[in-house]
């Protein structure tokens, strides 16, 4: 069972669980990429340093490509960010379950003389709670389907950090949004926001689906209807995620906020963030997209963290209120370079989606992303494959 296949089958049950998904196996499966004739030889443009890019970036300088990313934020990751100092461990601010068995992360690296060994644990909450308002009860929501696997002293940013980002390095431009490209010349000319122009043979888009969707970028000329169908057809949710570190542990491993009978309830997450972690400290992290996610993301961060430390409050007695150390809010529905979560929904035929989502236009501009995986829809090593996936298709092209 897939991750696709996984969450139709929580929501037949009236569980819907974006974050959960049944363990992949990796061996004998495919590797990142794999050997391939080079026919290219002209210069790539890799937009975004999240994960598709700086994946795009590893590839291309392993093959020895002419190519430069451009990042209009000051840093790379995307939505893969650490937060460090706050706890006795790093915090993922946003991609945080590996989503699949670990041994994906040497795949990920497909470099035999590099021990890609990384310190995981097994995500398997125990106790669950579910709060419908009024009243705090036990459940036992998903033992049946729920195997994962997290960092246990490191993070996805840590990984990409480590293994992916030092081919590219040097080849990252920052503060570099892009707002125009123009393909109607020999040369694909991109503009960025103040007023530089950077010219390359190809293009790799590995900005985030929503950015795409937001018109914040002239083409010229348009995009086919096809490539602009796909990207509409895409559900982007809003999310956040919110770090509360308390004085004692009052709190169960997973608990619900919202009455089951919400839409989209077990959206809204309350998690024990240092479970299995090996730390004395006590961190509660708020999980929530979708439309749960209102109620938090057009507010300031010290009102959302009003907000839910009241309904904490609520479900466990005063608490929260009672033992609150210290705060810290992730809002991408309100980061400018992601504007959102993560792909959430295809509308229509799946796979002829991704198709559309996937397709080069003109052989000239080439699209990756974690909403653009087939088979490892909205996850870091899914992201990182299309980044991969785009490369061979720019280099294998004449």
């Amino acid at each position: 069972m897939n991750r696709r296949e996984f969450l139709a089958r929580c929501a037949a049950l009236g569980v819907s669980l974006p974050f959960f998904s049944t363990l992949t196996a990796c061996a004998g499966g495919s590797t990142g990429y794999s050997d391939f004739d080079v026919k290219f030889s002209g210069k790539t443009l890799v937009l975004g340093a999240g994960s598709a890019g700086l994946a795009a970036g590893y590839l291309l300088a392993r093959y020895g490509a002419d190519y430069e990313i451009l990042e209009a934020s000051e840093r790379v990751g995307g939505r893969v960010h650490r937060l460090t100092g706050f706890m006795d461990f790093p915090i993922d601010l946003g991609a945080e379950w590996i989503h699949s068995d670990p041994a994906i992360l040497s795949r990920l690296i497909d470099d035999p003389d590099v021990d890609g060994t990384i310190d995981t644990i097994r995500y398997t909450p125990e106790t669950y709670r579910l709060w419908n308002g009024e009243s705090l009860s036990s459940a036992n929501l998903a033992s049946a389907y729920y195997g994962e696997y997290k960092f246990k002293n490191s993070t996805w940013f840590d990984f990409l950090e480590q293994w992916i980002l030092p081919s590219s390095a040097d080849k990252i431009r920052f503060d570099a949004q892009v707002v125009g490209v123009d393909t109607s010349g020999e040369r694909v000319k991109v503009t960025l926001a103040d007023g530089a122009i950077e010219e390359a043979d190809r293009v790799i888009f590995a900005l985030p689906i929503k950015i795409l969707q937001s018109d914040l970028i002239t083409f010229t000329p348009a995009l086919p209807a096809a490539k602009t169908d796909a990207l509409d057809a895409v559900t982007v949710v809003d999310g956040l995620k919110v770090f509360l570190e308390f004085e004692e542990h009052f709190f169960a491993d997973l608990t619900v906020m919202s009455p089951l009978s919400e839409e989209g309830a077990t959206d809204h997450l309350a998690i024990d963030g240092a479970y299995r972690k090996g730390s004395s400290r006590h961190l509660l992290t708020l999980f929530c997209v979708g439309t749960q996610a209102a109620a938090y993301v057009g507010s300031t961060d010290e009102e959302i963290v009003r907000l839910l430390v009241s309904r904490l409050d609520a479900a466990y007695d005063g608490a929260a209120s009672r033992t609150l150390v210290q705060s810290y809010v992730q809002n991408w529905t309100a980061y400018p370079h992601t504007r959102g979560a993560y792909a959430y929904d295809w509308a229509g035929d799946f796979n002829a989606v991704i198709d559309g989502l996937i397709q080069p236009v003109d052989d000239r501009l080439f699209w990756a992303g974690s909403g653009m995986s087939r088979d490892a829809t909205s996850t870091v090593h899914g992201a990182m494959q299309a980044g991969y996936d785009a490369v061979k298709l720019v280099l294998e092209t004449a």
